[in-house]
């Protein structure tokens, strides 16, 4: 996809979208002094690149980057009515993971993905459509067995969306050395048994002879899920996509949902067409067991205690299921 040439920024004017007053614009221009690498990279830049790629007037609505700070999202709206997402990724990796994702395998997803129309190397941002409905985190659909069984048909779509490559490492390893890495961060946060189960789920991974990667999401979950009134599912967000083993994908879901839940993890897999077998249930467990932890520790250094906590009693469920309790 071809980029924009610079244009006149003189005549983009910072303007608040209704009710959001100047407070936005100080706001917006903050966190892109926070995040800026290299270069002059403005507000007024990214809202004149903006203007050339769509050949229409865009005025600034309202700032709707995630706490997290990973990327500045900007809705925009030109003037014909139509919304769109500036999108200015933190770092270099996450602007190219999602530029490839949408010029590569989203293609065949259709509609059920947003439209990116243009992306640019120079100010390290994306445009991009805005999908139609709601976050299904913000409402009834992240617990609906429906709107599970809608992900799980996509996300067969999209790891079905280019021919499975082989892994270049052998994933039991690579679990033992994440795991091992991560052990050593937290050893003491962790007590003894908690050390001994973690080291039990993600070091104990069985292999496979040949295992392989596919295009994945890598976070998927209801936060990233828009439902319109039709029940269709569309996705955003591909700023981690990336290939890699299938069940990656699942593991936010088995972490956060699926384990209270279990009818949705069967309408989930109902839509994705097939069950896990052994050696993928026992990879995603060794997922879910480090993304607990990792969480823990982000946490624990945030002073988070209700947060640690919370991820202290997932680590008890965890091995209360695991031991058959």
């Amino acid at each position: 996809m071809e980029e924009c040439a610079d244009g006149d920024r003189g005549s983009v004017v910072m303007r608040g979208a209704a009710g959001q007053g100047a407070p936005i614009g100080v706001k917006v221009r903050r966190r892109v002094a926070r995040q800026r690498r290299q270069g002059p990279r403005t507000v007024d830049d990214l809202l004149a690149w903006a203007e050339l790629t769509l050949g229409l007037p865009v005025v600034l609505g309202s700032d709707r980057s995630e706490s997290h700070d990973k990327s500045l999202v900007l809705e925009l709206k030109d003037s014909n009515g139509e919304r769109w997402f500036l999108k200015y990724p933190r770092d270099k990796a996450r602007f190219q993971r999602e530029v490839t994702a949408y010029e590569t395998v989203l293609a065949s997803l259709g509609d059920r993905v947003p439209r990116m129309v243009g992306s640019s190397l120079r100010y390290q941002c994306l445009l991009i459509a805005a999908a139609p409905g709601a976050l299904a985190a913000d409402g009834p659909g992240a617990n609906d067995p429906i709107v599970h069984r809608a992900a799980g048909v996509w996300l067969a779509d999209l790891h079905a969306s280019a021919p499975a490559e082989p892994a270049t490492e052998m994933v039991g390893e690579k679990f033992q050395r994440r795991s091992a890495s991560l052990i050593a961060r937290t050893v003491d946060l962790l007590e003894p048994s908690e050390v001994e189960f973690v080291r039990r789920a993600t070091m104990e991974i069985p292999d496979r002879s040949e295992s392989v990667t596919v295009p994945c999401h890598r976070d998927y979950s209801p936060r990233n899920w828009m439902v319109d009134e039709h029940g269709t599912l569309r996705v955003i967000d591909f700023g981690l996509a990336g290939w890699d083993l299938a069940v990656r994908d699942f593991s936010r879901l088995a972490h956060r949902i699926w384990l209270f839940r279990p009818e949705l993890r069967e309408a989930f897999f109902a839509g994705y067409g097939r069950q896990l077998d052994e050696v993928e249930d026992r990879q995603l467990d060794g997922f879910v067991v480090m993304s607990a932890v990792r969480v823990m520790l982000r946490a624990h250094n945030q002073n988070d205690r209700a947060a640690v906590q919370r991820e202290r009693r997932l680590l008890a469920r965890l091995n209360a299921v695991s031991a058959g309790g």
